[in-house]
């Protein structure tokens, strides 16, 4: 079995690409995200987030709505934790998109 740990994303696309490649290609049957999944506050200004209003809805839903189309019945199992820097008003959005079968949503 093979399995991805990552954490402290703190919504940087380019990491969040390279581990969606690194899942694509590498046979993963888990990928566990161990919390600070979304930006900073302070960097939601950034001219990198310019084009991202919600980085929920308008990024990371979709990208994984995307990889779990595209591997189909290889696609791994993935489940997610909130971190200490991530926003709690987010949890409603993650709890609603584990019901499309995107990720497992572990809380308490």
């Amino acid at each position: 079995m093979l399995a991805y740990f990552v954490s402290d994303l703190h919504g940087k696309f380019e990491k969040y690409l390279k581990l969606f490649d690194q899942i694509r290609t590498g046979q993963s049957d888990v990928v566990l995200f161990g919390g600070d999944l979304f930006p900073h506050y302070s960097l939601r200004k950034h001219k990198d987030f310019e084009h991202i209003h919600d980085f929920l809805h308008d990024f990371l839903i979709p990208q994984f709505v995307a990889l779990r189309y595209e591997m189909a019945r290889t696609y791994p199992q993935v489940y997610l934790i909130m971190g200490n820097d991530d926003a709690r008003i987010e949890e409603a959005g993650i709890v609603e998109a584990e019901e499309s079968g995107i990720w497992k949503y572990l809380h308490q």
